[in-house]
């Protein structure tokens, strides 16, 4: 109650969630196949069963919609949804029902969710260098049609630069989180602008 009223009567330009967990959908009972390990190992579903990881918004399916069958209801704008504790970088449309999302609706919200500093990721649970989760990040992108990026293996932090126009979201990695490193790239940038929640 206390969140959808802040969001209702908010008058700041930007409305940003802090979240510890995923708010949308990355369990799907039609996952592919090949996905089914990566996402596991990611704690993006359950570890053994086919169904979701209750420690995501996925376990609370009632509540999530609620919060946002209220944001759709008040026509709740700019609303930026900011998680981590997943170990990976994404960046999502917000839907109720993202499988059921016609082509070209709007969404209700962006996710942008951050990397881990030097939590394990897919690359370090795999054993393999930097890179190596690029099939699994093709295949989670086009298997889940709110997901615009993914990045499963970059360590590092997401800086979010906003004014009263636009968001700006970029992902900086670094070279390397077992000796010490000066160097960092930008892996992904996207601006999302003021009264439209789409990722550009």
């Amino acid at each position: 109650e206390w969140l959808v009223e802040q969001l209702a009567t908010s008058t700041a330009a930007w409305r940003l969630w802090a979240n510890p967990s995923v708010l949308s959908t990355t369990f799907s009972p039609d996952v592919p196949e090949d996905l089914l390990e990566p996402l596991r190992k990611l704690k993006l579903m359950h570890p053994e069963e086919i169904r979701c990881d209750p420690d995501q918004w996925d376990g609370y399916p009632a509540e999530r919609d609620a919060i946002l069958a209220h944001v759709e209801a008040e026509q709740i704008e700019d609303l930026v949804v900011l998680p981590g504790d997943i170990h990976v970088g994404m960046a999502l449309d917000v839907h109720r029902d993202p499988f059921a999302a016609a082509e070209g609706r709007t969404p209700l919200a962006v996710e942008l969710i951050t990397a881990s500093l030097t939590s394990q990721n897919l690359d370090d649970k795999f054993g393999y260098a930097y890179g190596g989760s690029r099939v699994a990040q093709d295949r989670f992108v086009d298997a889940f049609p709110h997901a615009r990026w993914a990045d499963f293996d970059g360590h590092g932090y997401l800086v979010v630069d906003l004014d009263h126009e636009r968001l700006e979201a970029s992902w900086w990695f670094v070279d390397g989180v077992l000796e010490h490193s000066d160097g960092q790239f930008c892996a992904a940038s996207y601006q999302v602008p003021r009264g439209r929640p789409e990722l550009v």
